[in-house]
């Protein structure tokens, strides 16, 4: 969900297949690279996404009626942003409310200034990732 709750398609590499899902010899190659974000660029282009922001949520993650979700959701979701950064390589492991706690401060504390910091904190993080894996 983005921007006010309005859905939209968010492009990503398809990179399991299976039952159980495995990943996919292309789906290493582009995670050891850190590049698994790379179509959705095609989504900030649209308008769909900003580069910062709160992570895009799934619609049955989200409850319309609930004050934390309309702030968090009073912002265009973004490429990165504050949960991504805080809770790292953790992030698809952590809970609903862990996710939403950095979002929501984001949404009520953002400026440009946070945002020039966590898109210069995120590209540290991914070449530091690059380095560590031996790839850049």
């Amino acid at each position: 969900m983005g921007l006010r709750g309005r859905v939209f398609q968010h492009y990503r590499f398809r990179k399991m297949k299976g039952e159980p899902p495995k990943l996919t010899r292309f789906g290493r190659f582009i995670s050891s690279l850190s590049l698994d974000d790379l179509p959705t660029l095609l989504n900030v282009i649209k308008g769909d996404l900003s580069l910062v922001g709160p992570r895009p949520f799934a619609p049955e993650e989200v409850n319309l009626h609930d004050p934390v979700w309309k702030a968090v959701l009073s912002v265009k979701p973004g490429l990165t942003g504050l949960s991504l950064l805080m809770l790292k390589g953790r992030y698809n492991q952590a809970t609903l409310s862990e996710r939403l706690q950095p979002e929501l401060w984001y949404a009520e504390h953002g400026s440009f200034r946070t945002d020039m910091q966590i898109l210069g904190a995120t590209l540290v993080a991914w070449l530091r990732m690059g380095h560590v894996k031996g790839k850049i």
